[in-house]
């Protein structure tokens, strides 16, 4: 074992600990509990931010732990808080489906500005599924980021790709800032709506770094710790020069 070793160990570590700080996730609706934390719906557990509709209300978010990040959120377009009960979704699919934020307005959507991100490249999915109008087809997409993702469908027993959430790469420049959004695809929902239910963002590591869980991480930190602990007694069991 050697400083080259323990040097690689520790930013591998440092690089985790920050892509998870810079990972949020976001339940759109009535003011109250969101999903347990132990629900990843499509993306990763942890704490759920829960933010209603108010437009212009800046909102300093909480990463997975819970713990307040540097990360503000802000949105406009919206018209109001959806709330429904489909009942083909339960459990803690419902709470992040059965309610969002709704717009009735073909053009006009849902917009989302993040501030005080870390530059770098992340993974975005937007939750627009319309509960109880499951038929009608939203959209998502983000500033800078080419392609529109569309969702809808009956509920198909999990979060599905293309049916419950869109999905995008995207890159954050030095001002740390974001712009996504999401609506309606035609006119001819207007009268129904279209409904944002939460959104999940999760920074890349910039190296490749193994994925590792909870006691993955625990292992990482431990062998550091006997890293550490070996250079310091081979230092003072190396023979002094005369």
């Amino acid at each position: 074992m050697n400083r080259t070793f323990f040097g690689v160990a520790l930013a591998s570590l440092l690089v985790v600990c920050q892509a998870s700080a810079q990972s949020i996730n976001i339940d759109f609706g009535n003011p109250g509990a969101g999903p347990a934390s132990n629900y990843a719906a499509a993306g990763q557990a942890g704490f759920w931010n829960k933010i209603p509709a108010a437009g212009g209300t800046d909102y300093i978010l909480k990463d997975l732990a819970g713990n307040m990040t540097t990360v503000h959120f802000s949105q406009s377009g919206a018209e109001g808080v959806l709330t429904a009960s489909d009942p083909s979704v339960s459990g803690n699919d419902a709470t992040l489906m059965n309610d969002g934020i709704i717009t009735h307005v073909y053009g006009t959507d849902s917009c989302f500005f993040f501030t005080g991100l870390t530059p770098g490249t992340y993974d975005l999915v937007t939750y627009a599924w319309r509960p109880s109008n499951p038929s009608l087809i939203a959209k998502s997409f983000a500033d800078n980021t080419p392609g529109i993702e569309l969702s809808g469908g009956a509920w198909p027993g999990q979060q599905t790709h293309g049916v419950t959430y869109g999905h995008h790469i995207v890159t954050v420049d030095q001002s740390g800032a974001m712009t996504s959004h999401s609506g309606l695809n035609s006119s001819s929902g207007e009268p129904i709506g279209a409904v944002c239910n939460g959104m999940q963002l999760r920074l890349l590591p910039t190296t490749t770094v193994p994925a590792i869980g909870t006691y993955g991480l625990a292992f990482l930190a431990a062998l550091l710790f006997a890293a550490a602990a070996w250079i310091i007694r081979h230092r003072a069991t190396r023979p002094q020069p005369a």
